[in-house]
C-alpha cells in the first residue's frame, strides 16, 4: 500500500494537476469566509452595488434579476432594460440579509428585492414570512414592487413561504450567471479576478456544484481510474484530530476554564460533555440572574439556561453561546432572545428548542499544520470566545 501511495502521490502527472489548480492562494478562505453566512451576505451586497468600486458596475445585480425571472418573461424583459445605476444595497434592514431597493424611473414602480442568504442553516419557522410582511409594510405595492430570493448552495425551496412566494436560487446558478455576463462584457481588473477567486472557493467547498474546468476533471477520472485503491486506503484512514483536540481538552476542562474566566473577569466552569459537544456555564451567574437557571439536569447538569459551547463540526472546532431548550417559559426565552438577537445573524423572535447564536470557529485545518500541540492551539485562540 506504500507503494501505491507513493504512485499516487510522487509519480502521477494528474495528482500534480489537482493539486496545482486546487491549491491555490484564496483571500476568502485566508479569513475563513467558506461557510460563514454572514461574511457571505457582507460580500455579495457589495458585489450586488453598483456603486461600488468593484469595477463590474451593475453586471452582478443584472445577472440576479435575469436569473431570478428565468420563467418570467414580461418581467425579465422590463429588469433587462431598466437602469439599476441607483439601486441601494442595504444590509440586514428588518433582519432581512440583504435588501436592494431600485428606485421608479418614467413613472413605474420602484422594485425591492429582498434576499435571504442559507448556506449551512435551515430558516426557522415563519421566518420567510415574516421577511414579507416587513418588505410589505415598509415599501407599499402601490409603490414598489416586491421580489423576495431564497439563495442557498442547492437552490432548495423555502418552507415558510405564507402568501408571498420566494423564488428559489443556488449560489452556482447566480455565480455562473456573473462570470458568463462579466466574459461577455469583457471586463477585466482586480474586481474581476476577486469575484473569480470567490467562485473558485465556493466550488471548493462544493457550495457550487460542479466544475468549469474539463482540465481538472479528466484529471480527477484518471486519478480515481489508476490509483482507486490508494484512493480508497485514504478515505477509510482519514485522521480526525479534532476529536483528539476534544479528548485532550476533556482531561484539561477545568484548565480551559480558568482560562476562560481570567481572560473575561466572568467565572466560568466546565458543565457537560456529551457526544462532540463540550459545554461551559457561568456560575457566578446564578447570584446575579436566578432566572437564566432552573433548565433541569437533563438539559446541562447545573441547569442553566446559558452555556458556552464546544463542537467539531465540518472540519473544525466551532464555539457558540446556546440557549438550552426551555428558558423559564415563553416570556423569558422571548426576553433572553430578544437581548441575545442584537448579535449579527440572529433572530428576534421566541424560538422554540435550543438555538445557537455567534458561531465562529476556534481551529481549522490551517491550525493543525503547525507542528506544535494542537490543544495549546486551542487555549491560545480562547481569548476570540467572547
Amino acid at each position: 500500500m506504500l507503494e501505491k501511495l507513493s504512485n499516487l502521490i510522487v509519480d502521477s502527472k494528474e495528482f500534480a494537476i489537482v493539486d496545482t489548480k486546487v491549491h491555490r492562494f484564496c483571500p476568502f478562505e485566508a479569513v475563513g469566509m467558506a461557510r460563514q453566512e454572514i461574511r457571505h451576505s457582507n460580500f455579495l451586497a457589495y458585489l450586488l452595488d453598483p456603486s461600488r468600486p468593484h469595477g463590474i458596475g451593475d453586471v452582478a445585480l443584472r445577472a440576479l434579476l435575469m436569473s431570478l425571472t428565468q420563467e418570467f418573461p414580461a418581467e425579465r424583459l422590463d429588469y433587462h432594460l431598466c437602469d439599476l445605476s441607483t439601486a441601494t444595497v442595504w444590509r440586514e434592514r428588518d433582519n432581512i440579509d440583504l435588501l436592494i431597493e431600485i428606485p421608479s424611473v418614467k413613472g413605474k414602480k420602484g422594485l425591492v428585492v429582498a434576499i435571504e442568504v442559507k448556506v449551512d442553516a435551515s430558516e426557522r419557522e415563519g421566518q420567510l414570512g415574516d421577511y414579507s410582511k416587513r418588505v410589505g409594510h415598509r415599501y407599499s405595492s402601490g409603490e414598489w414592487a416586491h421580489l423576495f430570493c431564497f439563495l442557498t448552495p442547492d437552490g432548495r425551496d423555502g418552507t415558510t413561504h405564507r402568501s408571498q412566494t420566494w423564488r428559489r436560487l443556488s449560489f452556482g446558478d447566480l455565480l455562473d450567471r456573473v462570470q458568463a455576463m462579466v466574459s461577455r462584457s469583457g471586463i477585466a481588473g482586480e474586481g474581476v479576478k476577486f469575484f473569480n477567486y470567490y467562485h473558485s472557493m465556493m466550488r471548493r467547498h462544493g457550495i457550487v456544484k460542479g466544475s468549469s474546468d474539463p482540465e481538472l476533471d479528466r484529471a480527477v477520472l484518471a486519478i480515481w481510474t489508476e490509483h482507486k485503491e490508494a484512493l480508497d486506503y485514504l478515505i477509510d484512514n482519514r485522521p480526525d484530530p479534532f476529536s483528539a483536540v476534544m479528548q485532550k481538552l476533556d482531561d484539561r476542562q477545568k484548565e480551559f476554564a480558568k482560562s476562560l474566566s481570567a481572560d473575561r473577569a466572568e467565572t466560568i466552569a466546565p458543565d457537560q460533555k456529551w457526544s462532540g459537544y463540550r459545554r461551559f456555564t457561568f456560575p457566578s451567574l446564578k447570584g446575579e440572574c436566578p432566572a437564566l437557571f432552573g433548565a433541569g439536569d437533563h438539559w446541562v447538569p447545573s441547569g442553566s439556561h446559558l452555556a458556552l459551547e464546544l463542537n467539531p463540526e465540518k472540519d473544525q472546532v466551532m464555539v457558540c453561546f446556546v440557549i438550552g431548550p426551555e428558558g423559564n417559559g415563553k416570556k423569558f426565552r422571548s426576553l433572553l432572545s430578544e437581548e441575545m438577537a442584537k448579535l449579527p445573524g440572529t433572530p428576534a423572535k421566541y424560538i422554540k428548542g435550543p438555538r445557537h447564536y455567534w458561531k465562529e470557529p476556534v481551529l481549522t485545518w490551517d491550525d493543525l499544520a503547525e507542528d506544535r500541540d494542537h490543544y495549546e492551539i486551542l487555549a491560545e485562540k480562547n481569548p476570540r470566545i467572547r
